[in-house]
């Protein structure tokens, strides 16, 4: 697997783990969830950088979006589903974009810059 598509990946297991646990857990404050899930979006979409995008991609990004700003409104379980749901639409489109072409990208993580291939 190509390490752009594992970071890729644990993106997405990030903001399922966000999920299950504002989902199963109470305590959690929902502005917080909230950023966490957009901090998790906007990382995918800064890894695929320049890659084409297609009308799929742009309407999960833009559903993924929408879910987190109704949850926002109105923080309950029902719309945790439905960020979970749209994370999973946005996944299989991230990953197929990231497939599209190969690209140079470099990722900073936890203070330490290192080129992906």
């Amino acid at each position: 697997m190509n390490p752009m598509t594992t970071l890729i990946i644990e993106n997405f297991d990030t903001a399922d783990l966000l999920c299950h646990t504002a989902a199963h857990r109470t305590g959690m404050q929902p502005d917080k969830f909230s950023a966490e899930i957009c901090d998790c979006i906007d990382s995918v979409l800064q890894l695929l950088g320049s890659k084409p995008t297609t009308a799929g991609f742009d309407n999960a990004y833009y559903n993924v979006t929408k879910a987190v700003v109704d949850y926002d409104q109105k923080p309950d379980l029902e719309g945790i589903g439905k960020i979970g749901k749209e994370l999973d639409r946005y996944r299989t489109e991230a990953l197929a974009r990231a497939a599209t072409t190969p690209s140079s990208l470099t990722v900073r993580r936890q203070n330490t810059a290192r080129t992906i291939e």
